[in-house]
């Protein structure tokens, strides 16, 4: 599968979080979609990341802002959580942050 393949796979997947996160109440705004290789090393030098790779990198990788009742979610929750299981559900080869044991990373989606 081509890399614009495997981006509107997840592009799609997104359009389809965004929505159940609605559907539920929710408000999502983006985060961080694209990331450049100097960002990705500055990450990793802060420790914010444990690797120099990122599906951001490729654009198959998206964080998001979660709001509910006006309120923005800043730590893991049910919330996060329904999310997350949602998104895994989509597709086989889609992965949540909140699943890591190493790194919080509970904003983040991707696919590999």
């Amino acid at each position: 599968m081509s890399l614009s393949d495997q981006q509107w796979t997840f592009l799609q997947n997104v359009a389809k979080l965004i929505s159940y996160a609605h559907a539920l109440g929710y408000k999502l705004t983006g985060g961080e979609l694209y990331r450049p290789q100097f960002v990705q090393d500055r990450y990793f030098e802060e420790g914010k990341t444990h690797t120099l790779k990122s599906d951001h990198k490729e654009r198959k990788a998206i964080d998001f802002n979660l709001f509910v009742d006006g309120e923005i979610q800043w730590h893991k929750n049910e919330h996060w959580e329904l999310l997350g299981l949602y998104w895994k559900k989509l597709d086989e080869k889609n992965y949540w942050g909140g699943d890591w044991k190493n790194l919080k990373d509970h904003y983040h989606f991707g696919i590999k």
